[in-house]
């Protein structure tokens, strides 16, 4: 099993941001979780909509996006390309929010089937390298570690 830390980095130009994870991730809360990298891309651009960056899992405005066309998977994860808004690049650069978190929608086996959305968070469920880190640390995964939690509606996960 992986244990990953999802961090934004601002100084991003063109580097794609890890969005996801991929193969078996487990939770601090122990549940565990099955991500088909290859499958989830597929699903968000079968879609047809861009990911939204929202603040806190709230949903409603938009402080970034994700672009579903920009999907890439690599050996630790699934990486796309992020425009953070004005009011989403000055949170990030003012470090008033650092990680992202993840928004899944998982079947009764906890296969990962759809990545609704990403939040913008100070206390993410998947974690992942900051947003505001050094370039250098934007891929390691070194020394990390994984979570989620299950939101109220029925199989989603953030």
């Amino acid at each position: 099993m992986r244990d990953l830390l999802l961090e934004l980095n601002t100084k991003l130009t063109n580097e794609k941001v890890k969005i996801s994870p991929i193969g078996i991730a487990k939770g601090l809360d122990g549940r565990v979780f099955k991500i088909d990298g290859e499958k989830l891309i597929n699903n968000i651009q079968k879609n047809g909509l861009d990911i939204a960056l929202n603040l806190n899992h709230q949903g409603g405005e938009a402080y970034g996006w994700f672009d579903r066309n920009s999907l890439e998977l690599r050996e630790d994860g699934i990486y796309a390309s992020l425009e953070l808004t004005p009011k989403g690049k000055e949170l990030v650069e003012n470090k008033a929010f650092r990680y992202l978190s993840p928004e899944y929608y998982v079947d009764d086996d906890k296969n990962v089937i759809h990545l609704d959305a990403m939040g913008l968070v100070n206390q993410p469920n998947l974690l992942n390298r900051a947003l505001n880190k050094a370039r250098s640390l934007i891929n390691s995964t070194k020394n990390s570690k994984l979570s989620t939690r299950t939101e109220a509606k029925k199989g989603k996960v953030e």
